[in-house]
């Protein structure tokens, strides 16, 4: 690409190719790093909050479902 590019004289049609390329790079990197913390969050949580023994070791007295049961609301959290 970068021969024809040359002999055609293109290029700053090889420039904004390959700022466009770092654009989309950079742009999914950050993405999943994102969705990366996002997980560790979740996991943490999950962890928390399904282990007994660190309930009480946290002072959480009731999980998100067992909350809305005791106020006799239904939500999904994200079950399947």
């Amino acid at each position: 690409m970068r021969n024809a590019v040359n002999v055609l004289g293109l290029t700053c049609f090889l420039v904004s190719v390959q700022y466009l390329a770092d654009e989309m790079v950079d742009e999914m990197l950050s993405e999943m790093n994102g969705l990366y913390y996002e997980s560790v969050k979740r996991s943490i949580a999950d962890y928390v909050l399904l282990n007994e023994d660190e309930r009480r070791r946290l002072q959480v007295t009731a999980t998100p479902r067992e909350s809305a049961f005791q106020r006799r609301l239904e939500f999904d959290f994200g079950d399947t």
